[in-house]
């Protein structure tokens, strides 16, 4: 009977306690995966939001106590940012061009913006076929040793809509508990800036730890041949191992709506500052002899949202220039000013009208 016992016991031991503990592993990952999703939602949702949110991740997993069993040490998981940290691992937008004021930013130059990827490691005792799982890009996707599946599609490009979506911190924790991990909107906002190119494609280049193929088949349903702008995809290798670049080609003569946002977690976090003035209200209006005319401009940074606590100038080669309040720009990035034309001897003021170059200069210098 001792035997019997002693079998029983090892067997249980070696087999049933494993299975189940196999069983607690894999359902846990999916609960991981869950987490992750709200994650990636979280991140690509932000050029919507100006509130720093918070999605808890749960990195590793305990086992069930057993009355006649042993259970190992509870498993682990890590949850750490990839690239953010390499000057090499970079978003761009090349050959955007936008009319008006905000042009001179948008002139086609290529411009760049640091980030990189979150990814999910887990240490399982048996599960050992258990995925990374990697968020890059707007993508969330499961890498196992044979291959990859996807768990929630891009949202880089959908029709005339361009998501830029940088990543910005430091983050490395592994344990077995749960990770709160904040959102933080870096630089946000619901400003929409128009870009096009009519001869040359707008091109979207990404890094990323997938291959051009893999893109290709992520952006089939935007391709120029399914009714979308996407005229082709190409890679190359970056320095930094863990990334390649794919440049996405955009087709030319199309106006595109471009959402961009600058998105912080863990630490060494950095907001960007101002980068550029645009007009609101003003520009090119017509100031009569002796009148006076508001003037609005807007503050943005490199990401077109909006800076405040900002210092504006602003001077006149003909008249005054007078701030509206304070000369700082506000909480929607906004400073005032009010400019004021003298009435010129040349002309009785009975007949005073608009001088339009004159006036459109006075009120381009609010730019400078």
């Amino acid at each position: 009977m001792f035997g019997i016992l002693v079998v029983a016991f090892t067997s249980c031991q070696a087999v049933v306690v494993p299975d189940r503990n196999r069983q607690v592993e894999f359902t846990y990952n999916r609960n991981v995966q869950q987490q992750l999703q709200e994650l990636r939602g979280a991140i690509v949702s932000m050029p919507n939001r100006q509130s720093t949110g918070s999605v808890t991740v749960p990195l590793g997993t305990s086992y069930p106590s057993r009355l006649v069993a042993l259970n190992t040490e509870p498993p682990v998981g890590s949850l750490r940012t990839v690239g953010t940290g390499s000057a090499a691992v970079n978003v761009s937008l090349s050959n955007a061009t936008v009319t008006g004021e905000t042009g001179d930013f948008w002139n086609g130059t290529t411009r760049a913006y640091s980030t990189g990827g979150l990814v999910y490691r887990p240490r399982y005792n048996e599960y050992r076929s258990a995925p990374e799982t990697v968020y890059e890009n707007t993508v969330l996707y499961n890498e196992f040793r044979q291959g990859n599946t996807t768990i929630r599609d891009q949202a880089l490009i959908d029709g005339k809509r361009v998501r830029v979506i940088a990543l910005n911190g430091s983050l490395g924790r592994t344990e077995q508990g749960s990770l709160p991990v904040d959102v933080e909107p870096l630089s946000s906002s619901d400003r929409r800036v128009s870009v096009r190119n009519a001869t040359s494609n707008v091109t979207l280049t990404i890094p990323t730890r997938r291959s051009a193929s893999t893109w290709r088949s992520w952006l089939a349903d935007e391709r120029v041949t399914n009714g979308g702008h996407v005229v082709g995809l190409t890679g190359e290798p970056l320095p930094d191992r863990a990334f390649d670049l794919v440049h996405v080609h955009l087709e030319p003569g199309v106006t595109y709506t471009l959402a961009m946002a600058r998105v912080g977690v863990g630490t060494r976090t950095r907001s960007p500052g101002s980068a550029s003035l645009t007009d609101v209200t003003g520009n090119g209006t017509k100031v009569p002899d002796d009148g006076t005319q508001r003037v609005v401009v807007e503050v943005r940074d490199r990401y077109n949202n909006p800076v405040s606590g900002v210092e504006v100038n602003a001077s006149a080669d003909v008249g005054t220039v007078s701030a509206v309040g304070t000369n700082e720009s506000d909480n929607q990035g906004r400073a005032r000013s009010s400019t004021t034309r003298p009435r010129s001897p040349a002309r009785p003021r009975r007949r005073s009208t608009g001088v339009r170059g004159r006036a459109d200069e006075q009120i381009r210098r609010h730019h400078t």
